[in-house]
C-alpha cells in the first residue's frame, strides 16, 4: 500500500512480506513495471480511444518527461501522432543520435505493417499547433521523431505492446547511443595499441627480446 515517500522521491510503497495480498512473483512484477505503467498510461488511453473510434473529441497530450524533452500525443479521427523531442547536452551524443535517428526512420520502411516513422530537424506543423507544447531543447535539440499509429496497430494485444515500446523509446535510443560510444572507444583503444606496437618495434634500443630480430648486425 502507499506510504509517505522519503525526501526527494515522488512515491512510496510499503509491502507486508509476511502477509501479502498477492503472490510475491506478482508483487515483484508489478513493482518492476511501475515506471512502464506510469509512462504508458497516456498511450493506452489514446490507443484505446483509437481502437473504439472515439479519438475525434480528444485533445493533444503533452508529457514533460525530461527537462528539455517532451512527448506529445496528437489524436485525430483515424490515427494518433506521437512526437518525441530529442535533446542531448553533449555534442558527441547529438551527432550519434542524429545519425541513428536518420537510419532508424529509413530502416522502418523495410518493416511491413509497422507504424510510420519520420525524423526532422524542423518542428512539424501538427506539433507547432499544439498550444500546450513548449519547446525547451534550445541548442541541445537534435530533432523531432514522429510515429503515426493507426487502428490496425492497436487491435487486440497489439495495444499493450505498442504502448510499452513507445513509452520506452527514449531509453531505447539512449542505450544505443551509449553502446555506439562504447564500440567507438573500443576501436580507438585497439588502434592505439597497434600504433604503440609499431613504435616499439621501430625503437632499436628497446629491451623487448621480440624486437631485436629486426636490428641484427653482422660482422664482415
Amino acid at each position: 500500500y502507499k506510504d509517505k515517500p522519503d525526501q526527494g522521491y515522488d512515491a512510496g510503497f510499503r509491502i507486508e512480506i509476511s502477509n501479502p495480498k498477492e503472490s510475491i512473483e506478482t508483487v515483484a512484477r508489478n513493482f518492476g513495471e511501475l515506471k512502464r505503467n506510469v509512462m504508458a498510461a497516456p498511450f493506452e488511453r489514446c490507443f484505446s480511444a483509437l481502437a473504439s473510434g472515439s479519438t475525434g473529441s480528444m485533445k493533444p497530450m503533452v508529457i514533460p518527461f525530461r527537462p528539455l524533452e517532451r512527448i506529445v500525443l496528437v489524436p485525430s479521427n483515424d490515427r494518433v501522432l506521437v512526437y518525441f523531442t530529442i535533446a542531448f547536452n553533449e555534442e558527441a551524443d547529438r551527432a550519434i543520435a542524429r545519425v541513428f535517428l536518420q537510419e532508424f526512420s529509413e530502416s522502418q520502411r523495410k518493416v511491413p505493417q509497422a507504424p510510420s516513422v519520420s525524423f526532422t530537424h524542423d518542428c512539424p506543423a501538427d506539433l507547432a499547433r499544439v498550444s500546450e507544447f513548449d519547446n525547451r531543447g534550445g541548442k541541445s535539440l537534435v530533432g523531432y521523431v514522429q510515429f503515426q499509429v493507426f487502428k490496425s496497430h492497436v487491435e487486440g494485444a497489439k495495444k499493450e505492446k505498442i504502448s510499452t515500446l513507445l513509452s520506452g523509446f527514449r531509453s531505447y535510443l539512449h542505450y544505443h547511443i551509449k553502446a555506439s560510444k562504447a564500440h567507438l572507444h573500443s576501436r580507438m583503444r585497439h588502434r592505439v595499441d597497434l600504433l604503440l606496437k609499431v613504435l616499439r618495434r621501430a625503437d632499436p634500443n628497446s629491451k623487448d627480446e621480440s624486437n631485436k630480430k629486426a636490428f641484427r648486425t653482422y660482422a664482415n
